[in-house]
Order: structure tokens, then C-alpha cells, then sequence
């Protein structure tokens, strides 16, 4: 088993019925469950230059998007760490950005499940070619240690 730490910060979602204290409590009691600590829970303020850093691949009309929805927002963003931090989260909230690819009974799939498959608001329609689509997947997390490095300095310290 390995160390290790990651993080994670719930989405704002306006357009859906969804208590965030709720989601937060969700994720930290499955987290504890499985046996992982939580090192660092702190409220942060996105901005565009941190929204560039943290999704640096996006497509042009995905990066707009994104920045409509979170640019300026307060997000609660959580440092868990233990064994396998990594692999256990991203069971926990769902291992694809598409919520319905994600494996049933993770966050991301039932909430997606519970909001009808709601993917984007009208507004992401305008702005993204066809052949794209912004995900409501509700929780952010890091993919691996890479990842985690790179965004841990800018959120939390």
C-alpha cells in the first residue's frame, strides 16, 4: 500500500437541487470509512488564472465554459491522505468526468442519476462545437500525484 495525498472541491450547482454541506459529508464519511484521514479542509475562491492551472489541456470552448461556471466561485476544497488516497477517492466520486460512465453507487453517477442526466445548461450549448460537452460532475478531484503536486500549492497554501 502506498501514502499518499489528494484533494478534492465540491462544484457550485445552481441549477440543481443539491445541498453541498450534504455532498461534503457524503465524501468525508466514505472517505473515513475507508480508512483515509482528512489532512486539510479549507474554503478557496477560484479564479481564472488557478482555473487554467488546474484544467491546462481543455479545449477552447470547454475552457469558457468552465470559467462560466466557476470563475469566482468559493469552493471547499479537502486534502485527504493515507493508503492508496488516490485510487480511494476517485472510487468514492467517480473515476470519468462523463458522470454516466461512472461505476454505480459513486457520488458523480447517483447524482447524475437523481438530476435526470443533466449535462449543461443552455448556455455552455452556444459556446461549445457539437461534437463537445461541458459535464456537471459535481466534485473535483486529482487523477495521481502529478496532479496533486501541481494544484495543492496554489489551493491550499
Amino acid at each position: 500500500m502506498k501514502t499518499e495525498q489528494t484533494l478534492i472541491f465540491t462544484k457550485p450547482m445552481p441549477h440543481f437541487n443539491l445541498d453541498e454541506e450534504w455532498l461534503l459529508l457524503q465524501i468525508k464519511m466514505r472517505a473515513l470509512k475507508a480508512g483515509l484521514a482528512i489532512d486539510t479542509h479549507i474554503t478557496v475562491t477560484l479564479e481564472d488564472g488557478m482555473l487554467d492551472r488546474i484544467y491546462p489541456d481543455l479545449s477552447p470552448g470547454l475552457k469558457i465554459a468552465t470559467r462560466q461556471h466557476l470563475s469566482n466561485q468559493v469552493v471547499h476544497v479537502v486534502v485527504f491522505g493515507g493508503n492508496n488516497a488516490i485510487r480511494l477517492i476517485r472510487t468514492i466520486v467517480g473515476e470519468h468526468f462523463d458522470p454516466k460512465e461512472c461505476a454505480s453507487g459513486s457520488l458523480r453517477h447517483e447524482l447524475w442519476r437523481v438530476n435526470r442526466g443533466l449535462y449543461s445548461s443552455s448556455e455552455n450549448g452556444e459556446i461549445l462545437p457539437a461534437n463537445e460537452r461541458y459535464y456537471y460532475n459535481f466534485i473535483h478531484c486529482t487523477r495521481n500525484e502529478e496532479e496533486f503536486k501541481e494544484q495543492y500549492p496554489f489551493l491550499c497554501q
